[in-house]
């Protein structure tokens, strides 16, 4: 099975995330440092497969300062507004990859395969990379694992779009519930990326998908503005893939 994989992730692209200038970085972030036993796990996957790589964890207070040293006093409000640990982490993640750019994931996903050999398809001589695949139900872009160039357009017109709804609608509501995916999830992360991109917000990622494995024109230009696009399970089950804890679930449940 490993021997397919190799093969699999060979044949897509001969070029990979070390010959790009996505920085040796992997973020990821949970409430405090003293995390559980599964977690642990977890993050040994990426210390382990990528050794080559700085590791870096970042807790509540760490993001705090991050962000009032980093960024502008609106986001530091809006941080303080986000009332679920999950959609905190959101906003980070986009931030943190604006900013120093590298690998993000969340602290309940697995490496299956090391960052060196993830391929990037399409003309990679640009100055920006920004490397996603579809979310788990392939209509959106996934946001618990992707890689970014520092200062990538379309990482700061994620954090740009995010606090601007924010500050338009609050936090968003459905069924008496808060939308997680849609306030500071997939839902939003997906809407700024077709936003970068001047897509129809009607164009589901899966079609975006589609289009950019299918039609080299498109991919060409999707390329030149950064984006590369990785096949659908990517990080479902190849790159790695998400045990999907849900835990943010729980604290929706509970407000």
């Amino acid at each position: 099975m490993f021997y397919f994989l190799v093969l699999l992730i060979s044949s897509l692209s001969a070029d990979c995330l070390l010959t790009s200038k996505i920085p040796l970085h992997i973020w990821q972030t949970d409430k405090t440092k003293e995390l559980s036993i599964e977690a642990i796990a977890n993050q040994s996957t990426w210390k382990d497969l990528n050794p080559e790589f700085s590791y870096f964890l970042f807790d509540d207070a760490d993001i705090e300062n991050y962000i009032r040293e980093k960024w502008t006093a609106d986001y530091l409000i809006f941080f303080h507004a986000l009332p679920i640990g999950a959609m905190k982490a959101d906003l980070w993640r986009y931030m943190i990859a604006a900013t120093e750019g590298g690998v993000y994931s969340d602290i309940d996903s697995v490496c299956l395969f090391p960052i060196r050999d993830w391929p990037l398809k399409g003309y990679t001589k640009g100055e920006h990379v920004l490397l996603l695949s579809l979310d788990a139900n392939h209509s959106q872009f996934c946001q618990w694992t992707f890689a970014c160039t520092p200062n990538h357009p379309a990482m700061k017109c994620v954090c740009e779009q995010v606090l601007k709804q924010w500050k338009k609608k609050g936090i968003i509501i459905k069924e008496g519930l808060i939308d997680v995916i849609a306030s500071t999830g997939p839902k939003i992360f997906t809407s700024a990326i077709k936003s970068y991109l001047k897509e129809s917000h009607d164009m589901s990622a899966s079609k975006i998908l589609k289009k950019y494995m299918e039609e080299k024109e498109y991919r060409k230009k999707l390329n030149q503005l950064g984006i590369f696009i990785a096949e659908k399970n990517f990080f479902n089950g190849i790159a790695a893939r998400n045990l999907f804890w849900g835990s943010w679930a729980k604290e929706r449940a509970n407000l």
